[in-house]
């Protein structure tokens, strides 16, 4: 478990020493004062990496020329301590129990992830947002299938270059293997939907009432009949040619496919509550983390995520999450999870004091 997070020149966070606790810790505060700045130094200092992919130059304080460093100490059956630096020209090689390393995944094997108020995006924005969630989860649990991933958008870009210069003779040379690639990454979406649906299957159920709940979801191909059907795809590709020269892109194949979930055969999107679907967004990205990584001890970072969830199934997730991770919760909301043990600060101007 993560006890202890030092952080100097990260951002807008003063510098400071945060004693977390084992299981659950709160930190609330008004908008603008460093919550999610914090989430993101233990982000950063648990793996290496920052929480929405941006670049690590912009991690030092704006008003420091100095690195940004964070040190993190774990307990577990050993102790370690590890900094990591960085300053506006780069990383530098992590610290970890006085040594200079290259990798300290390997030594230290500790997990993060990070749960936005955004997550209902995932299943609630766009087809374009589902794809990414699915997707992202494929490729981390098996690191073999980004390349069928890279494949697919070198050959789709190539098509649609042909579509923009009206080269009509290249186009019929790309078909084969465009639908052989985009009926594997449909293929591949399609086993993980369905391990998705598994996995939170049982755990909406136990969140959501006394009964066994029914979890589906379908991959939805535009313009195409079914996911092996070759002759289905070809016709698809043929008949709409001609618009697709006049767009200048391809409008059928895996970049165009559509998920949509089920409880019990109502879609989520469509018929249930605003706080139902942040549920439900959250448990799919849960149970794609327990599918892509392996059983080391994770900390989980949530901004906010649990807005437009009533009271009572707050009340049951929270529970059912601190059975799996270490948490840490930032908010806005001053009253939020009162009745829960553990250990509360306030953030305001970069400054974590206990609350």
């Amino acid at each position: 478990m993560l006890r202890r997070i030092w952080v100097k020149n990260f951002r807008n966070l003063s510098e400071q020493l945060l004693e977390l606790d084992p299981k659950f810790t709160v930190i609330r505060g008004e908008n603008n004062q460093g919550k999610t700045n914090l989430l993101e130094a233990i982000y950063f200092g648990i793996s290496g990496g920052t929480i929405m992919d941006e670049s690590l130059h912009d991690l030092p304080s704006f008003s420091s020329a100095d690195s940004a460093v964070v040190g993190v100490d774990f307990e577990s059956s050993t102790s370690h301590r590890l900094y990591r630096e960085v300053s506006r020209r780069g990383a530098k090689f992590p610290v970890l129990d006085g040594e200079s390393v290259r990798q300290a995944r390997d030594q230290v094997p500790h997990g993060a992830a990070y749960w936005s108020a955004d997550l209902i995006r995932s299943i609630q924005d766009s087809a374009d947002e589902r794809r990414k969630m699915v997707d992202r989860i494929v490729v981390k649990k098996d690191r073999k299938l980004e390349f069928l991933y890279k494949s697919y958008q070198r050959v789709l870009s190539q098509r649609n270059a042909c579509l923009r210069t009206g080269n009509r003779s290249l186009i019929r040379f790309y078909n084969d293997r465009f639908i052989e690639l985009s009926m594997a990454v449909t293929s591949a979406r399609e086993r993980m939907v369905v391990e998705l649906c598994d996995r939170v299957g049982p755990y909406i159920s136990d969140i959501l009432g006394d009964r066994l709940l029914t979890v589906s979801g379908v991959i939805q191909m535009k313009g195409i009949d079914r996911l092996q059907d070759v002759d289905s795809f070809k016709h698809a590709l043929e008949h709409r040619l001609e618009k697709d020269f006049a767009l200048g892109f391809t409008s059928v194949g895996a970049h165009r496919d559509d998920i949509e979930f089920f409880i019990d055969g109502q879609s989520v999107v469509r018929y249930l509550s605003r706080g139902v679907n942040r549920i439900f967004a959250l448990l799919l990205n849960l149970s794609g983390l327990e599918s892509m990584v392996s059983k080391v001890p994770m900390i989980l970072l949530i901004d906010d995520a649990f807005c437009e969830v009533s009271s009572r199934l707050k009340d049951r997730v929270l529970p059912f999450l601190l059975g799996r991770f270490q948490i840490v919760y930032v908010s806005t909301n001053t009253d939020e999870f009162r009745d829960f043990s553990g250990k509360r600060f306030i953030m305001e101007l970069g400054v974590c004091t206990d609350g």
